[in-house]
């Protein structure tokens, strides 16, 4: 018994020696259990690819528009075979070089929380949903062999999936765009939703900021500097005696220092007390 689902060999051999344990089938060899395991392994591979290409194909134009994303002959229908002519071996790079940047767009992953790494998501989104992969493509297929063929189709380039044959490069690049739709419409979510905080922290540090300075503004500025200036200009002494800038420096007396000895002579005064003299 293969299953559709596993495509690993340790996996297929337990289960085929269980199967042969429950049937009373004495186990072949070790080099004939790989030989089995093997050729059921790719048996089961390809008649699943010919399964989900057989699903691509009734899918009206599906196959096609798979083709045209490593075929550079089917990404231009609208271009005159004039033009193409004219302009020789040139319109020929041109074309594999849009086949290469279509495909590696779809291949690539975001970049970092902006509007223009959203706006590409969203542009990948367009280019995957634009080729029409059935969603039941790959109903009962394992998620195992979707991604190898996922990863498979990941590491072709356009010239390599081009000599596969048709069953194969339909199943491979569908499994691509399949999965990728799925990763890309997550991504979008996410970097929506990332870009909403950002926008969010952003206007409250602007409210926050403009609210502080409204708070801290002091009302009325000009018009408490004019006045000060006018009164410095009227009474000149008396702020100046007010704020410490009459005559020295602050604090020191206009008369001068008073001399020690005669604030000491003025504190010493004679006290008659009972015939003695006492100095005070």
């Amino acid at each position: 018994m293969i299953w559709q689902d596993e495509r690993r060999e340790e996996q297929v051999r337990a289960e085929l020696l269980r199967q042969m344990r429950e049937d009373l089938i004495e186990p072949p060899t070790a080099a004939q259990v790989n030989t089995v395991i093997r050729s059921a392994l790719y048996q089961a591979d390809e008649r699943a690819v010919d399964e989900v290409a057989a699903r691509l194909a009734r899918a009206e134009g599906c196959p096609r528009r798979l083709d045209a994303l490593v075929f550079t002959d089917l990404i231009a229908d609208h271009a005159e075979q004039s033009d193409a002519t004219a302009v020789g071996g040139d319109t020929a790079e041109d074309d594999e070089d849009d086949v290469e940047s279509v495909l590696s767009d779809i291949k690539a992953h975001p970049g970092n929380v902006s509007l223009n790494s959203l706006l590409d998501e969203i542009s990948k989104l367009k280019q995957v949903r634009a080729v029409g992969v059935p969603e039941k493509a790959f109903t009962g297929i394992g998620v195992q062999v979707i991604n190898a063929w996922r990863a498979r189709a990941s590491a072709s380039s356009p010239s390599h999936l081009r000599r596969f044959d048709a069953s194969v490069r339909h199943a491979l690049l569908a499994a691509l765009l399949f999965q990728r739709q799925r990763e890309i419409t997550d991504t979008l979510v996410e970097l929506l939703n990332s870009t909403v905080h950002r926008i969010n922290a952003r206007a409250e540090k602007k409210v926050t900021e403009a609210f502080v300075a409204e708070f801290t503004k002091v009302r009325g500025k000009a018009g408490l500097l004019g006045k000060i200036a006018a009164a410095s200009l009227g009474a000149p002494r008396a702020v100046g005696a007010r704020g410490g800038l009459s005559g020295g420096r602050r604090g020191e007396n206009p008369q001068g220092p008073r001399r020690r000895d005669e604030g000491h002579q003025r504190r010493l005064r004679p006290l008659q007390t009972g015939g003695v003299q006492v100095l005070l």
